[in-house]
Protein backbone atom coordinates (compact mmCIF):
# COMPACT_ATOMS: atom_id res chain seq x y z
CA UNK A 1 0.00 0.00 0.00
CA UNK A 2 1.33 3.44 -0.86
CA UNK A 3 1.56 6.36 1.58
CA UNK A 4 -1.69 7.91 0.32
CA UNK A 5 -3.60 4.72 1.10
CA UNK A 6 -2.16 4.68 4.61
CA UNK A 7 -3.25 8.29 5.13
CA UNK A 8 -6.81 7.47 4.06
CA UNK A 9 -7.03 4.72 6.65
CA UNK A 10 -6.16 7.25 9.36
CA UNK A 11 -8.73 9.92 8.45
CA UNK A 12 -12.17 9.80 10.04
CA UNK A 13 -15.12 11.02 7.99
CA UNK A 14 -16.31 13.18 10.90
CA UNK A 15 -13.05 15.12 10.71
CA UNK A 16 -13.87 16.05 7.12
CA UNK A 17 -17.29 17.35 8.17
CA UNK A 18 -15.57 19.18 11.04
CA UNK A 19 -13.25 20.82 8.53
CA UNK A 20 -16.16 22.00 6.36
CA UNK A 21 -18.01 23.31 9.41
CA UNK A 22 -14.97 25.21 10.65
CA UNK A 23 -14.44 26.76 7.24
CA UNK A 24 -18.07 27.92 7.27
CA UNK A 25 -18.08 29.24 10.87
CA UNK A 26 -14.51 30.60 10.86
CA UNK A 27 -14.48 30.10 14.63
CA UNK A 28 -13.53 27.00 16.63
CA UNK A 29 -16.10 27.55 19.39
CA UNK A 30 -19.02 28.11 17.02
CA UNK A 31 -18.00 25.18 14.84
CA UNK A 32 -17.73 22.91 17.88
CA UNK A 33 -21.23 23.88 18.99
CA UNK A 34 -22.51 23.22 15.48
CA UNK A 35 -20.90 19.76 15.51
CA UNK A 36 -22.12 19.01 19.08
CA UNK A 37 -18.68 18.50 20.58
CA UNK A 38 -16.61 20.42 23.10
CA UNK A 39 -14.26 23.05 21.72
CA UNK A 40 -11.11 21.21 22.95
CA UNK A 41 -12.28 17.95 21.34
CA UNK A 42 -13.12 19.78 18.13
CA UNK A 43 -9.68 21.42 18.06
CA UNK A 44 -8.03 18.02 18.55
CA UNK A 45 -10.02 16.57 15.65
CA UNK A 46 -8.97 19.40 13.31
CA UNK A 47 -5.35 19.02 14.43
CA UNK A 48 -5.57 15.23 13.88
CA UNK A 49 -6.85 15.83 10.34
CA UNK A 50 -4.03 18.25 9.62
CA UNK A 51 -1.47 15.79 10.98
CA UNK A 52 -2.94 12.92 8.97
CA UNK A 53 -2.67 14.81 5.67
CA UNK A 54 0.54 16.62 6.59
CA UNK A 55 -0.51 20.24 5.99
CA UNK A 56 -1.98 23.11 7.98
CA UNK A 57 -5.45 23.80 6.64
CA UNK A 58 -6.11 27.06 8.48
CA UNK A 59 -4.22 30.27 9.13
CA UNK A 60 -4.74 30.61 12.87
CA UNK A 61 -2.91 33.96 13.03
CA UNK A 62 -5.86 35.95 11.69
CA UNK A 63 -9.36 36.63 12.95
CA UNK A 64 -11.70 35.42 11.69
CA UNK A 65 -9.98 32.14 10.90
CA UNK A 66 -9.05 31.68 7.23
CA UNK A 67 -8.10 28.74 5.07
CA UNK A 68 -4.45 28.36 4.15
CA UNK A 69 -3.61 27.94 0.47
CA UNK A 70 -3.52 24.16 0.97
CA UNK A 71 -6.80 24.42 2.89
CA UNK A 72 -8.48 26.12 -0.07
CA UNK A 73 -7.49 23.28 -2.37
CA UNK A 74 -8.50 20.67 0.20
CA UNK A 75 -11.85 22.39 0.80
CA UNK A 76 -13.03 22.17 -2.80
CA UNK A 77 -11.90 18.56 -3.10
CA UNK A 78 -13.42 17.39 0.18
CA UNK A 79 -16.73 19.16 -0.35
CA UNK A 80 -17.09 17.41 -3.71
CA UNK A 81 -15.93 14.07 -2.28
CA UNK A 82 -18.45 14.13 0.59
CA UNK A 83 -21.30 15.16 -1.73
CA UNK A 84 -20.44 12.22 -3.98
CA UNK A 85 -20.23 9.86 -1.00
CA UNK A 86 -23.63 10.99 0.31
CA UNK A 87 -25.15 10.63 -3.14
CA UNK A 88 -23.70 7.13 -3.58
CA UNK A 89 -24.95 6.01 -0.17
CA UNK A 90 -28.43 7.39 -0.86
CA UNK A 91 -28.52 5.54 -4.16
CA UNK A 92 -27.43 2.28 -2.52
CA UNK A 93 -30.19 2.66 0.05
CA UNK A 94 -32.72 3.32 -2.68
CA UNK A 95 -33.04 6.95 -1.70
CA UNK A 96 -31.73 8.53 -4.86
CA UNK A 97 -33.83 11.08 -6.68
CA UNK A 98 -34.56 8.57 -9.40
CA UNK A 99 -35.65 5.83 -7.01
CA UNK A 100 -38.23 8.14 -5.44
CA UNK A 101 -39.80 9.33 -8.69
CA UNK A 102 -43.09 7.92 -9.84
CA UNK A 103 -44.82 8.82 -13.03
CA UNK A 104 -48.56 8.48 -13.41
CA UNK A 105 -49.92 8.66 -16.91
CA UNK A 106 -53.57 9.18 -17.70
CA UNK A 107 -54.74 8.59 -21.23
CA UNK A 108 -57.87 7.89 -23.16
CA UNK A 109 -58.54 4.19 -23.58
CA UNK A 110 -57.84 4.34 -27.32
CA UNK A 111 -54.39 5.91 -26.70
CA UNK A 112 -53.53 3.44 -23.96
CA UNK A 113 -53.98 0.56 -26.40
CA UNK A 114 -51.98 1.94 -29.31
CA UNK A 115 -49.76 4.98 -28.85
CA UNK A 116 -48.97 4.83 -25.14
CA UNK A 117 -47.10 1.47 -25.11
CA UNK A 118 -44.69 2.69 -27.79
CA UNK A 119 -44.04 5.93 -25.88
CA UNK A 120 -43.38 4.05 -22.64
CA UNK A 121 -40.99 1.65 -24.37
CA UNK A 122 -38.86 4.65 -25.40
CA UNK A 123 -38.56 6.02 -21.85
CA UNK A 124 -35.24 5.72 -20.00
CA UNK A 125 -34.90 2.53 -17.91
CA UNK A 126 -34.96 4.55 -14.68
CA UNK A 127 -38.64 5.25 -15.21
CA UNK A 128 -39.81 1.86 -16.43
Amino acid sequence: MDDCGAVLHNIETKWLYDFLTLEKCRNFSQAAVSRNVSQPAFSRRIRALEQAIGVELFNRQVTPLQLSEQGKIFHSQIRHLLQQLESNLAELRGGSDYAQRKIKIAAAHSLSLGLLPSIISQMPPLFT
